[in-house]
């Protein structure tokens, strides 16, 4: 359970719940406005992370600051939300993209920007969080977060979790 790692049993961790879960991920982020600070973390719940990137992210700057892999060992490309990075910053973001030199991977630092940008894109009928750093990163600075190759795994199916598992016991 991620609230007893020992690198967050500092922090508070609240639980908000997205009884609208069928729709997109960005009314999730959206429903959490009212128990965030001015800055907080959020991951996806399916990735699984190196835990040590939590706590790095942590010293990171910036309003929205979006963990990426320049070096993936170990992500599905075809699934994942590619980058595209110039001059050191993000300058698109997509699952579509054609040209790309990372991956996002789920993992970000955000401020209290983004409910304004979430509030604008599911107005619009476009729920996915995706959405939202689209359209941020087209108004503000995306920044980034570089982990190079560093472990992380998008868990979807009974497939990936055995990869993970393997992938796991080899560290141990």
């Amino acid at each position: 359970h991620v609230a007893n790692m020992p690198i967050i049993q500092d922090y508070k961790i609240t639980w908000v719940e997205n009884r609208e879960f069928h729709r997109g991920n960005g009314l999730s982020v959206l429903l959490t406005q009212d128990y965030v600070g001015d800055r907080f973390l959020l991951s996806m719940v399916d990735h699984i992370y190196d835990s040590n990137l939590f706590f790095n992210l942590l010293f990171c700057s910036g309003d929205l600051v979006c963990v990426i892999d320049s070096q993936p060992r170990f992500a599905d490309l075809g699934d994942a939300t590619k980058v595209l990075v110039q001059d050191g910053k993000i300058e698109k973001i997509g699952k579509g993209l054609a040209e790309f030199n990372g991956l996002d991977c789920g993992m970000f630092l955000c401020s209290r920007k983004i409910f304004p940008i979430l509030e604008e894109t599911i107005g619009e009928g476009k729920e996915e969080w995706d959405d939202a750093k689209e359209k941020f990163a087209e108004r503000f600075k995306l920044d980034l977060f570089d982990i190079r190759g560093a472990l992380w795994l998008d868990v979807d199916t009974p497939e990936d979790a055995a990869k993970a598992r393997k992938l796991l016991r080899k560290r141990e």
